[in-house]
């Protein structure tokens, strides 16, 4: 068997967008689902109506430690392809109950789209492939 002088590559590194309130990262995938799920609405992949949503919610109430104390972070490095930041909040007029008064509430339009890379490790084995990379290009966006 021959050897490549192919780099040696780390793991995919990808993390949680959000950490424990302890600051920690979450060790296995049914802790974060379970806080997610402990919230009102908005948690992958559906919401609270059983509707598609194809994203998550991090709010006060499981999340309440990123407000101030853990920022929400990217889920592995990459780089930033668009934002737009909000300097003053749109409005939508918002009537939850037709026997209350509608009210005019704020929402974020802003975002951050970010591309990520990735390429695997070279093929070890021998043939056709040997040496051979995977590469993958994705995106996350990152919303409100």
């Amino acid at each position: 068997m021959s050897t490549t002088n192919s780099p040696v590559r780390k793991p995919l590194a990808v993390k949680y967008p959000f950490v424990t309130e302890s600051g920690q990262d979450y060790s296995d995938i049914d802790a974060p689902l379970n806080d997610l799920c402990a919230q009102s609405g908005g948690y992958y992949l559906l919401g609270a109506n059983n509707y598609w949503h194809g994203g998550i919610h991090i709010t006060d109430e499981k999340f309440a430690h990123h407000k101030d104390k853990y920022p929400v972070r990217c889920m592995m490095d990459g780089e930033v392809i668009a934002y737009r930041l909000n300097q003053q909040y749109p409005t939508q007029s918002w009537q939850a109950n037709p026997q209350l008064p509608a009210k005019n509430i704020r929402y974020s339009n802003g975002f951050c789209l970010v591309r990520h890379k990735y390429t695997s490790q070279a093929n070890p084995e021998e043939g056709a492939w040997n040496g051979k990379t995977n590469q993958l290009t994705f995106y996350s966006l990152y919303m409100h």
